[in-house]
């Protein structure tokens, strides 16, 4: 498999994604109906966010140094994600750090707090930052600063290590 026919199959389930969230789809052109399998596109919503199940047929048959391609792509591009997230706004990776490590460490956090958290949290990774990246709005959490910095020091006392460029 070339990667233009890669790329193609990419196209295709990213067409296919827009038409339903749920479809049958047929492997090997509908021949086998042994074959066909239900694919479940829609894996979550966050607010008006749909995070989405990409399918990449034909990858296992690609020979090995297209797949050693592949995979350093990957490495590539999760080497420039944080450049990115830095140029977008400069204050970004700080405020992952801090969301990340308030998530992880989230004992003793009240139940709807680490609901909104997750949320927020879950919008930033799937915009690269704290602003949409559509609209370019900026999200923001829907719980006070006050229930936030309770959370932060909760997290603190169940071992969250915050590190931060001032110090």
């Amino acid at each position: 498999m070339t990667r233009r026919n890669l790329l193609t199959i990419l196209g295709l389930c990213s067409i296919g994604m827009c038409s339903g969230c749920a479809q049958t789809v047929s492997i090997n052109g509908g021949q086998d109906k042994d074959m066909e399998q239900q694919r479940v596109y829609l894996l979550e919503r966050v607010d008006d966010v749909a995070v989405v199940q990409l399918y990449a047929d034909g990858f296992n048959d690609l020979p090995l140094n297209e797949k050693i391609l592949v995979y350093h792509l990957y490495q590539a591009a999760v080497a420039g994600r944080d450049i990115f997230i830095d140029q977008k706004y400069a204050p970004s990776l700080e405020l992952r750090d801090l969301l990340e490590e308030v998530w992880t460490h989230r004992e003793g956090i009240e139940e709807s707090i680490q609901a909104e958290i997750e949320r927020y949290l879950k919008l930033f990774w799937i915009n690269n930052g704290p602003h949409n990246a559509i609209t370019g709005r900026k999200n923001v959490m829907t719980c006070s600063f006050e229930n936030f910095s309770q959370a932060v020091l909760t997290a603190q006392a169940s071992g969250a290590q915050f590190a931060f460029a001032g110090g």
